[in-house]
């Protein structure tokens, strides 16, 4: 036998092979194309669900931050009035005062006046009843032992208290009681 007819058959086989390899890649080819279509639109729908995420995230923040922006402008909204009568107004002075805010430590007493037991432990002078009756009504001893404050922001939170806090007004004796007490016992000096 000669070489060429000993090689035929593996050419047959080859030719078979390759026309067989042929026909199966032309028809797996479609599913593969479809499969290549489908992870590229699954790539791009997950992209535009993480910047729809990160859009939304944004969205978020931004309102939040202007809830809170709203909040503190709600807050300080009362306190940036006019002084009444066009008095002294700390606000001007003092951007962000509230004359309510809680102070974490009591300052000590300006004075060595005994305490009243009877009345909060307040100062036993003159008043002490007066300012005890009209300022317990709302809040405790504590609210205002820890303010003091100069003449002036004594007589502007009796004023707001009164004007935007719903407090009895009281009258022209009374009131110079509590300012007298309130300077003298809990006043500062500047």
């Amino acid at each position: 036998m000669n070489t060429a007819t000993r090689l035929a058959p593996v050419g047959l086989a080859i030719g078979l092979a390759v026309a067989v390899g042929a026909a199966g890649f032309a028809a797996v080819r479609p599913a593969f194309v479809a499969w290549q279509d489908q992870l590229a639109a699954a790539r791009a729908d997950a992209a535009e669900a993480r910047a729809q995420a990160e859009r939304l995230a944004a969205a978020r923040a931004a309102a939040d931050a202007a809830r809170a922006a709203s909040d503190q402008q709600r807050a300080t909204a009362p306190f940036a009035q006019p002084a009444i009568g066009g008095g002294f107004n700390p606000l001007a002075a003092n951007r962000g005062f509230n004359p309510l805010a809680p102070r974490s430590v009591e300052a000590p007493l300006r004075d060595d006046t005994p305490l009243n037991p009877d009345f909060g432990n307040l100062p036993d002078d003159e008043g002490v009843d007066t300012v005890y009756y009209a300022c317990t009504a709302c809040h405790s001893v504590s609210t205002f032992r820890t303010q003091h404050l100069t003449a002036e922001r004594w007589d502007y939170l009796l004023d707001w208290m009164v004007t935007d806090q719903g407090m009895a007004e009281p009258d022209p004796a009374d009131r110079r009681i509590i300012l007298s007490y309130l300077v003298a016992h809990f006043g500062a000096d500047q």
